[in-house]
């Protein structure tokens, strides 16, 4: 990793985070289509997401947890054993060695088996900013303020795929050989954490996703702004009008077989069928099933379902906005 002199958290930070293509930007790279589509706009625009009060109280709420819990992980991982004579830390108590620093990937980082042009496309684009990293650069440390979803994985062993992508991509930039990740609220009694390492399906997805990003930044369109043009506004009023009209009658419909369930359940026993002329009433016994992905996850947490993922094909859809 080529590391770049930055205090976080400055103006000259931000401007230069803003430039590059970050491990939190991974997360929404990976994530739902309504992430990638901010992150896209954001990185081929400029336009920065605009943060409300509640939203930035919590940053600070978590970079406080974060400088408090420094210390607490830093003497976990003093006094562990080593699981190997290359992982070992030297630490004079008082004195921290999981340092908040930054860098940009080097092409040496990406896998041998990539092509030339991933690494002149990706070499001056990937960056991170580290919670932690040790002077040797052979491990990373990613803290969170501490939640219920992300306490339950880390507590079984597991970074979750919310968070997942995030660890992957500060371990292609800074070459680590693995990351510890923690959530807490910068208290020894709530600290919680797990240990993760490189997958190499995961990084060639990433690596992949990257690419296809920078080709979206590069023939990015912009929105087309038709809110003041006529046959698109006329188009709107009749699609909204017959909305409204729709979610009415549904409202009225649900409320009627309200009644209708009522109408059972006071004449009729509760396996007993209903036949009217257009309408019936049919009791259904619950059926039990497979939850193949919450087995897959509680039995065998070690397989990547990420390689099973089976994309659908592109599509224009219309959706009302709230």
């Amino acid at each position: 990793m080529i590391y770049v002199d930055l205090d976080q958290g400055t103006p000259e930070w931000e401007n230069w985070r803003d430039e590059h293509w970050g491990a939190s930007d991974a997360n929404k790279l990976m994530g739902s289509s309504t992430d990638r589509e901010k992150l896209l706009r954001e990185k081929a625009t400029g336009e920065k997401e605009q943060f409300d009060e509640f939203t930035l109280a919590l940053f600070d709420k978590g970079h406080k947890a974060e400088a408090d819990a420094r210390p607490i992980v830093e003497q976990y991982l003093a006094q562990m054993e080593p699981e190997n004579s290359s992982f070992y830390i030297p630490w004079n108590k008082g004195e921290s060695f999981l340092l908040p620093r930054c860098g940009v990937v080097e092409p040496a980082e990406f896998p041998e088996d990539q092509p030339e042009e991933v690494r002149d496309t990706l070499a001056v684009k990937l960056s991170a900013s580290f919670d932690g990293i040790t002077w040797d650069g052979k491990l990373i440390w990613e803290h969170k303020l501490a939640n219920k979803k992300l306490i339950a994985a880390l507590d079984a062993g597991m970074v979750p795929d919310t968070h997942y992508w995030q660890l992957e991509h500060q371990l292609l930039v800074s070459g680590a050989e693995r990351a510890i990740m923690c959530c807490s609220d910068g208290t020894a009694e709530n600290m919680h954490m797990a240990w993760y390492t490189s997958k190499p399906e995961r990084r060639a997805k990433l690596i992949d996703a990257w690419m296809q990003f920078s080709k979206d930044v590069e023939n990015y369109l912009p929105p087309l702004d038709a809110s003041e043009l006529e046959d698109f506004q006329s188009l709107e009023n009749r699609r909204s009008l017959i909305a409204d009209q729709m979610l009415d009658l549904k409202k009225q419909d649900e409320a009627i077989k309200q009644e209708m369930l009522h109408w059972h359940e006071v004449n009729a026993h509760a396996r007993q069928k209903v036949q009217g002329r257009e309408w019936q009433i049919i009791p259904i016994k619950g059926r039990s099933s497979i939850c193949w992905e919450k087995a897959f996850k509680t039995e065998a947490p070690h397989i990547d379902l990420e390689k099973y993922r089976v994309h659908g094909e592109d599509s224009v859809q219309v959706r009302r906005m709230k």
